[in-house]
C-alpha cells in the first residue's frame, strides 16, 4: 500500500509539473489555443532591381540579376525572397508569449489578390499572444530565450549572413560574396487578438534592413590640355568604408563600422606596383570586389572626347551597360560616414602610386548631383551622409584628377564626379567629378 501510495504522488507530482509548464508557455492560466493566420507581404514602397555582383578574382561578371517590382519570391534571385521566418509572439505587456520559426522556402507566393504578391502561413499560439514581430532570413535559434519584445528587437542582425544564399550561415573571408536572395526582413504588428479569439487573421508588411550601395560607371576622364593629360588610373579594387555591419530590427543602430579593403600592392619593379588579393583575408572581405581584373582596357590618350564643355581623354572602365558593383549594409549615420572607395593604380610623370577615390554615400557637396528618388533627387535635411535601410544608392563616378592616399582621407570634390540615384527600394544615384 506504501508503494502504491508513493506511485500515485509520484503521478500527481508530474502531472502538476506539466500543468504548470504549460501555462508558463501559453502565457497563464487565462489564455486559451489560438490560430493566427499570417499573410506577408512587402509594401507597395518595397522595391527590386536589377544589378548583380562582379566576381573580381575571374574577372568575369555575374549573370545572375535580381529582379521583380516588390514581389515576395519564394525562388529564384529575387531581392524579395523568403526563405524562412523567426515569428515573436507577444503578450500586451511585451513579455513573449512564444518564439517560433517556419521555413518558407518552398511557399507558393500569391498575386491574385495584388500586386505586392504574398505568402500565407498559420502560426499556433495562444489568446494572449496580442503582438506579433516578425524576421526572414536570420540564422537558427538566434532568438531563442528572449523574453521580451524589446530584447527580440535588439537582438541585432549581423550582417555577415547576407553571404548566404538562405541567411543560415556566413562565409565573410569570401570576396564579394553578398547574395540576392537572403537579405533581412522586419516587420509588425501590434493588438492582433484584441478579441482573444480563437482564430485570427494579419498581414504583415516586410522591409528589408539593409541598403544596396553600388556602382555603376567608373571612367576617367584627364583634361586634354590639363596638368594630368598623360595620367592613367586604372581601378583595381571597389571596397566599402565605415560600413555598418550591425543593426538592430526598429532600424536603431549603435554603429559597428567596418572596412572591406581586401587587395595588397606588391611591388612588381622599382617604378611599377600590382594589386593582389591578399593571402590572409579578414571578416570583412565580403565588402570588397576583389582585385578587378581590368588589364584588357587600354587607357585612352589618344581619342578625345567632351565632358562639361571641356576636352578630355576619356576611358570606360565600367560601363553602365556593364553589371554594376554593389554591397548591402546597414543604416549608418554621419559619424562615421559609409563610404564606397574606388581603388587604382595611378601613373604620372614616371611614377606608380596606389590612389583611393573615397564616396561619402548620400552626402550632398560640390561635384555630386542627386537624381530621381521620391525628395525631388536632394538629400532631406537632416539626412546628409545617413545611410537609410531599404534604400538603393546607384553611383556613378567620373575620375577628372588624383586621389587621395588613404579611404580615410576624402579628396576635393573637384576632383570626381559623382552621380547619386535614390529611389524607394529606395533608390540613390550618386555622380561624382574627380578633378
Amino acid at each position: 500500500m506504501r508503494i502504491n501510495r508513493l506511485l500515485i504522488a509520484g503521478i500527481v507530482s508530474v502531472g502538476l509539473l506539466t500543468s504548470c509548464a504549460n501555462n508558463e508557455e501559453s502565457g497563464g492560466g487565462t489564455s486559451s489555443p489560438a490560430i493566427v493566420k499570417l499573410t506577408l507581404s512587402t509594401g507597395s514602397t518595397t522595391k527590386t532591381g536589377g544589378g548583380t555582383t562582379y566576381t573580381g578574382s575571374t574577372g568575369n561578371y555575374s549573370t545572375s540579376t535580381p529582379g521583380g517590382t516588390g514581389t515576395l519570391a519564394s525562388s529564384g534571385t529575387d531581392e524579395a525572397k523568403i526563405n524562412h521566418i523567426c515569428v515573436g509572439l507577444f503578450k500586451t505587456g511585451g513579455t513573449t508569449v512564444s518564439i517560433q520559426e517556419v521555413d518558407l522556402s518552398s511557399s507558393s507566393v500569391s498575386t491574385s489578390s495584388n500586386t505586392n504578391g504574398e505568402i500565407s502561413t498559420s502560426i499556433t499560439t495562444t489568446t494572449d499572444a496580442q503582438d506579433i514581430v516578425i524576421v526572414a532570413n536570420v540564422p537558427a535559434n538566434k532568438f531563442k530565450g528572449v523574453a521580451t519584445k524589446a530584447a527580440f528587437i535588439q537582438t541585432a542582425a549581423d550582417l555577415a549572413y547576407t553571404t548566404s544564399a538562405d541567411g543560415l550561415t556566413s562565409t565573410p573571408t569570401s570576396l564579394n560574396s553578398q547574395k540576392t536572395t537572403a537579405l533581412p526582413m522586419f516587420g509588425s504588428q501590434a493588438a492582433i487578438n484584441s478579441g482573444n479569439s480563437s482564430s485570427v487573421s494579419t498581414t504583415v508588411s516586410l522591409t528589408r534592413m539593409v541598403a544596396r550601395v553600388g556602382v555603376t560607371a567608373i571612367t576617367t576622364a584627364f583634361d586634354a590640355s590639363g596638368a594630368y593629360s598623360s595620367a592613367t588610373f586604372v581601378p583595381t579594387e571597389v571596397f566599402m568604408y565605415n560600413a555598418n555591419t550591425s543593426c538592430n530590427w526598429d532600424g536603431s543602430f549603435a554603429p559597428s563600422v567596418q572596412t572591406g579593403e581586401s587587395t595588397t600592392t606588391p611591388a612588381s619593379s622599382s617604378t611599377a606596383i600590382t594589386s593582389a588579393n591578399n593571402s590572409s583575408l579578414t571578416n570583412y572581405a565580403y565588402l570588397s570586389s576583389g582585385y578587378l581584373n581590368f588589364s584588357s582596357i587600354t587607357p585612352n590618350t589618344t581619342t578625345t572626347s567632351t565632358l562639361n564643355s571641356s576636352t578630355v581623354y576619356a576611358t570606360k572602365y565600367l560601363k553602365t551597360t556593364d553589371t554594376p558593383l554593389f554591397f548591402y549594409v546597414f543604416p549608418n549615420n554621419a559619424t562615421a560616414a559609409t563610404k564606397l572607395v574606388i581603388k587604382g593604380i595611378w601613373y604620372f610623370n614616371g611614377t606608380y602610386e596606389i590612389v583611393y577615390y573615397p564616396i561619402v554615400i548620400n552626402h550632398s557637396q560640390t561635384g555630386t548631383s542627386f537624381n530621381s528618388g521620391a525628395d525631388g533627387g536632394a538629400v532631406p535635411a537632416g539626412t546628409d551622409s545617413y545611410v537609410a535601410y531599404n534604400t538603393r544608392y546607384t553611383l556613378t563616378a567620373t575620375i577628372k584628377g588624383k586621389g587621395s592616399s588613404s579611404p580615410g582621407v576624402n579628396i576635393t570634390p573637384a576632383n570626381i564626379a559623382v552621380k547619386v540615384n535614390v529611389n524607394t527600394w529606395a533608390d540613390t544615384s550618386q555622380d561624382v567629378i574627380f578633378n
